[in-house]
This record gives C-alpha cells, structure tokens and sequence, in this order.
C-alpha cells in the first residue's frame, strides 16, 4: 500500500499513482487503492481546471468506488456515482468512456445489494446504449465484450427476480459474444453461470459435471485465470444443491486458497470465501472447524461490519443452543446486510432464535411479514414462501397447534418435492418434522413412515456419522422401540382377557394365533430398534468419543430397551 508523502505537484508522480492504484485492484489490495485515492482526491478534487483534471478526478472515483464495492462499502460507493462523478462527467464528451464506466458501476452496486428490479432497468438502458454505440465504434471487439457483460449484468438481475426465460437468453448471447472474440475463458465462465442459474430455476441436472468439465477446460488453457475461484464456487454450490456439502468443501477450499493468492489474506473476496467454507463446514456439523474459519474472518477489522459474518456466528449460537446469543447476532446481520434476499433469509433465522428464546408473539409477526412478502414476490408455489410455512409450522408445533401445524409442512413439502425432487435434503428436513408431530401424537406408525424415508436422504447427504444421521437413527430406534411397546400391552390385554373368561384353557385358538402374531411383530420391532441404537452408538462413539455424554445417553436408551425387553 502506497499514499502521498507530498503534494500531487507532477504529471510524472499522478502518473505513477494511478498506476499502482490500478495495481492494487488487480492484486485485490483494494484498502491500498481506497487510500491512495483518497489522498489524491484530497488534493485534486476541486472545480476542473481543465477537462484533463476532470478526467483525472473521475478515474481515482471510479478506482475509489471498484475498491468500495470489492469491499461492500455499497454506501460509500453509492456516494461517489451518484454526487461525486456525474457533475465531473457533464464536463466530458458523452462518448467519453469514462460515461459507460460509470453506468457499470451503477448496475454492479444494485446486484451487489439486491435491488434487481433497478439493476434490470439500468441494465436494459446500458444495452442499448452500448448497441447504438456499436455502428460507430472503432473497436468492434471491445464494444462486443462491454455488450456480453452488459448482457451478464441482465441475466444476473433477471434470475434474482426469478424471469429465468429472460436470463438464459441474455447468456447465451452474451456467450456467442465472448466465443466469437476469442475470450474463451470469459465463455467458459458464462457457461458456468448459465448452469448456476439453472439450479436457481431448480433444475440440478447434470450440474456439477458440466460445471467440472467448464473448470477442467480452463485449467488446460489457463490454469492461473482470475475467474477460477468463481468457478470453484459455483462448483460447490451446485454441490449443496445436489446435497453433496461434503464435496462442496474441497471447491469453496481450491476457491478460498486462489483467493488468498490473487488478493491477500485480508482482501474481501478471501473473507467471502472463507465464510462460504464456514457455512459449509456447519451444514456437514464441523463446528470446530467452522469457528476456527470464523475467527480468521473476524480477525480482518473491515469484517466486523459484514452481515454474512454475523449470520453465519447466529447459525452457530442457535445450533449451540444459545439462542438469546442467536438473536443478538441475527439482529446485528439484519442491520449490516443489505441485499433484501439475504437480510429475508436472516429474518427468517431470528424469527427461528425468537422462538427459541420464548418470544413466540415476535417470531409469528416477523414470519407473518415475511410469507406476505415472498407470496406476493416469488409466487405461492415458491421454495421461499415453503422455508416460511416451515417456520411458522416450527412455532404452531411449539404451541401444540398440531392440525395447523401439519398443514403447514404439508404445503412446504409439496413444493420442496416438486421444485428439487423427493430426495433433497430440505425435502428430509420437512419429512422429519412431520414425523415429530405424529410422534407426539402417538400415531408411532405414522411418524416411522416419514422417519424411515429419510434415512436413505441422509445417508447419501451427511453419512452415518454425521449428528443429523445420528439423531434420526435415534428417532427412528425410540419410535420402534414405542411400537414395541403398544404392542407388547396389547398381547397382555389380549392373554388377561382370555385367561379371564377361559379360565384354566387361557386363550382360545382364534386368541392365540393373534397374539403369535402380534409377538413376532413386537419381536421384529424390537430388533429394529436394536439396530438403529446400535448405529447411533456407533456414529456416538466415532464423531463425540466412548465417554462424550451424546455416547453415555444412548448406551442408557440401549439398556433401557433391554430391561424392557426382559419384562414383556
């Protein structure tokens, strides 16, 4: 990082200036670009003197504000392109390409923070300003590849508002675009985005082979290609779309590691990475090594305002059991993130730690908000407005409102199955809701069916060993272990009543062939459960150790079912 020791006082030092400004953003140093050009700006911005000086102030605020936003400083950035610059820019001409620079800025600022049906509309007026621009350009090739990232820019904020159609059709011009000027590698990536935007849509097919083979192209023609660590992590996205999270931590680690070369430890992209490794690292239930991750991210000072941070250090409170912690963080994320997609998702979240923390009234007027919000912006058959009927059947189910409660995750399945197919893991999620009410209920029958489903789901998803794993095998062993139960006091109150009314000839033929067949059916479930204890101890033992309190409990249930056993 560079600044000013003395006064701008020669083209040959502004000179200088901007270029190690430049080089800054592309080695990712954006704090050494903010710094420089805030203290050329310091000194040169003042009325122009002459269109050179207004060109010089409008290069430094347009390095300024790529650094902003590479660091989302969104409101800085917004600052600068809408009060700083377009009075600079009235002093140029309007083909000066400092204009369509502007214009770019513009619409990454609103994609950065979500504002997709404003980024739409700039967009749609950068295009065509950039074909009008086209019949008189003396380049043809650079204005083709500023229309293909035009068009990126229109696909990016149509599939946020969920026009698919539109958005596909945007890429797949912006690639002949890119294909036709011979920036493969750009085409490559389009490609990839293109097959994100299909697991948008909800279509997983063939994702994460198509996306390897765009990534095992560029790594034969351009191995140190900048736009490798987005590959790598829409990789491991469409990874957790296809319930492989495990898989997915080798990419978002190849992604966060390039990162750290390009832009340095403590460059935003890195952070960004790193908590994308974070997030993943918890779905799997590595909480250590998610904490370790958090802990490098939080030691980056300019992180301490970054939303995803604290969403993610909510997550973990909550699923730690520190649900007032869960609350706080949550409320600190909603207050720093500004994309409205990602602040809804942690709003949803509080809502989730509301309930935890017995605020139950909070928690409903906050989800009652938000499923008005998404049914009226992404459709009732929505996968977002299905995650709000889970919530909301999460706190009916709190409250014993089981009838409601049931109807609710029935919706949300419904749509869960239809969007992604019967064996996503949200799909497991709601199936093992389910069953929980129907084990409260008592209707055990009814509450294996759903359990069972999900025990191929989980498998595939977390392996044997993984907590989630673990507690639905020791759902599915109680629930056997309650049939086994019911059963073994139905053949009791079938023998007492026969022995009661036969006298010394016990139970009649009729009486005992019912009540050998009840035994073997009690038998069968007794030995399910078995099993499935046997394989949460197991998965106990390896993922917590013999003496963790997770592994004395269920060696209790084990002993339990045994002396239960003995006394049937």
């Amino acid at each position: 990082m560079s600044s000013l020791d003395t006064p701008v006082s020669s083209l040959e030092q502004l000179t200088r200036l901007k270029v190690e400004a430049h080089s800054n953003l592309l080695h990712g140093d954006f704090q050494g670009t903010l710094q420089i050009c805030h203290d050329v700006l310091q000194i040169i911005h003042r009325q122009p003197e002459s269109t050179q000086h207004a060109e010089d102030q409008v290069l430094f605020f347009l390095m300024r504000i790529e650094a902003e936003l590479r660091l989302g400083l969104f409101q800085q950035a917004r600052e600068g392109l809408e009060k700083h610059i377009p009075p600079l820019l009235a002093l140029l001409p309007e083909e000066h390409p400092f204009n369509i620079t502007h214009i770019f800025d513009s619409v990454h600022l609103e994609l950065a923070i979500g504002n997709y049906t404003t980024a739409l509309k700039a967009a749609k007026r950068l295009i065509t300003h950039i074909r009008a621009a086209q019949q008189t350009a003396d380049d043809i090739t650079r204005s083709n590849l500023q229309l293909a990232r035009a068009l990126l820019m229109y696909a990016h904020a149509a599939a946020g508002m969920n026009d698919f159609k539109d958005a596909f059709i945007a890429l797949a011009e912006a690639r002949n675009i890119q294909m036709s000027a011979g920036a493969e590698c750009e085409a490559a990536l389009t490609t990839a985005h293109e097959i994100s935007t299909r697991l948008l849509s909800g279509d997983t097919t063939d994702a994460v082979t198509s996306l390897v083979a765009v990534c095992e192209k560029i790594l034969t023609d351009n191995p140190t290609w900048a736009g490798l660590p987005s590959l790598y992590h829409n990789i491991a996205v469409a990874l957790n779309c296809e319930g492989r999270p495990s898989d997915a931590v080798d990419f978002l680690a190849k992604a966060a590691g390039m990162c750290k070369i390009f832009y340095g430890e403590g460059s935003a992209d890195y952070c960004r990475e790193l908590l994308s490794l974070a997030q993943t690292q918890l779905i799997i239930g590595n909480m250590k090594e998610c904490n370790l991750l958090l802990e490098r991210v939080g030691s980056v000072s300019s992180m301490a305002n970054d939303g995803n941070y604290w969403f993610i250090k909510g997550d973990v409170a909550y699923l730690s059991g520190d649900s007032e912690t869960a609350v706080q963080h949550y409320r600190t994320a909603i207050a720093h993130i500004t994309n409205p997609v990602i602040k809804a998702d942690a709003e949803q979240a509080l809502a989730s730690a509301l309930q935890a923390s017995g605020s139950p009234k909070d928690a409903l007027l906050l989800l009652d908000k938000l499923a008005s919000r998404y049914e009226k912006q992404y459709g009732e058959r929505s996968p977002r407005t299905a995650s709000v009927c889970v919530s909301l059947g999460n706190i009916f189910r709190h409250q014993a409102r089981y009838k409601e409660c049931l109807v609710l995750y029935e919706r949300a399945l419904s749509i869960f199955e239809e969007t992604y197919g019967r064996s996503h893991a949200y799909v497991a999620t709601v199936k093992i809701n389910i069953g929980g009410v129907y084990y409260t209920q008592r209707s055990f029958r009814n509450a294996l069916i759903y359990f069972t489903h999900v025990k191929a789901i989980r498998e595939a998803v977390f392996g044997p060993v993984h907590p989630l794993t673990i507690r639905l095998y020791l759902a599915i062993a109680k629930t056997y272990e309650q049939i086994c139960i019911e059963l073994a006091s139905t053949v009791t109150g079938i023998t007492t009543s026969g022995s009661a009314s036969l006298g010394p000839r016990s139970v009649g033929p009729t009486a005992g062939n019912m009540v050998r067949q009840i035994a073997g059916e009690e038998r069968s479930s007794f030995e399910e459960a078995q099993a499935f204890y046997d394989r949460a101890l197991k998965g106990c033992i390896e993922t917590y150790g013999p003496n963790a309190p997770e592994t004395i409990e269920v060696r209790k249930s084990v002993t339990e079912l045994k002396r239960r056993r003995r006394n049937w």
